[in-house]
């Protein structure tokens, strides 16, 4: 992938995606940020789609995305045009679409991502807003970043296997809760089999405690978060199909991401974590059960 963006937006890119930078070979995408006046769309566009945020136009060729009074954004093929008057609200589109289409890029080498905390070992499913990055912080602080795989979305290949998603991390840092971006750990771990499924819950007493479940409990919150993709950001504005084609990649990627959560299940324990509110001892019950055999 090839990011065209001004020079003073650099720093922020190697800090958000100094894990991927320096690939070679022909680039599945080109991106590149335009700030400064916002030149009109094409005329003669018929709306397709919206949602809240954003109005699609165009076709399954050429498609044109307008977030009011933001900027908007053309996509064709392998290139996308991002343009937007303010810097910061065109360099957080940039990193959501960047994410978007590397997501793309990655399920066609059969690598899905998962919405979840992400270690060695396995996965901890737990809500937007639900203590992921907290539990990353404080595994950073632990000194034992190397077990991280991802803050929020490691991936799972077809065979049921995790591997490491290593994009900078937003935790949360108690007690306010104030956000910060950390680089992702420079040592840390590629990947390998999943053996613990963690389901994350919340609870007021004063120590964390693992309830077994049965393994079809799983299920649900693995087609939520990976079937889904609900809280991986995708962007529906691009993902969503345009044209029967797009309805049938669409289809046979939905068949591959089950296949791969199915052998993911098959080779897992699920338990509920309850989460008490002291991080330091949910992560320690975490390590521990993560560690079983």
């Amino acid at each position: 992938m090839e990011v065209n963006l001004p020079d003073s937006l650099g720093p922020r890119l190697e800090l958000d995606f100094g894990r991927f930078l320096g690939g070679q070979g022909v680039p599945g995408y080109r991106l590149e940020l335009h700030l400064g006046p916002l030149p009109p769309l094409p005329a003669g566009l018929n709306e397709r789609f919206r949602g809240p945020h954003f109005v699609v136009f165009g076709s399954a060729d050429q498609r044109y995305v307008s977030y009011p009074h933001q900027g908007w954004l053309s996509w064709n093929g392998p290139r996308v045009d991002l343009y937007a008057e303010d810097a910061e609200c065109g360099y957080a589109r940039l990193v959501l679409t960047i994410q978007s289409r590397l997501g793309d890029l990655l399920e066609q080498r059969g690598l899905y991502r998962v919405h979840a905390l992400g270690l060695q070992g396995g996965l901890v499913l737990l809500p937007p807003g639900g203590g992921k990055s907290t539990l990353a912080w404080e595994l950073l602080q632990s000194g034992q970043g190397e077990r991280l795989l991802s803050e929020d979305t490691p991936l799972v290949d077809g065979g049921g296997r995790l591997h490491s998603f290593p994009f900078r991390l937003g935790v949360r840092q108690p007690p306010c809760g104030q956000k910060r971006l950390v680089p992702f750990p420079s040592q840390s771990s590629l990947g390998g089999p999943a053996r613990q499924l963690v389901l994350g819950a919340w609870t007021t007493e004063a120590e964390p405690r693992v309830q077994p479940l049965g393994r079809w409990q799983g299920l649900m919150p693995l087609l939520r978060d990976c079937l889904l993709g609900y809280g991986v950001p995708q962007l529906i504005e691009l993902y969503w199909p345009l044209s029967a084609n797009q309805r049938l990649q669409r289809a046979s990627l939905s068949a591959r991401r089950l296949g791969a959560i199915a052998r993911l299940l098959a080779g897992c324990r699920v338990s509920r974590l309850w989460l008490c509110p002291d991080p330091r001892a949910n992560l320690e019950c975490l390590l521990e059960l993560i560690d079983r055999p």
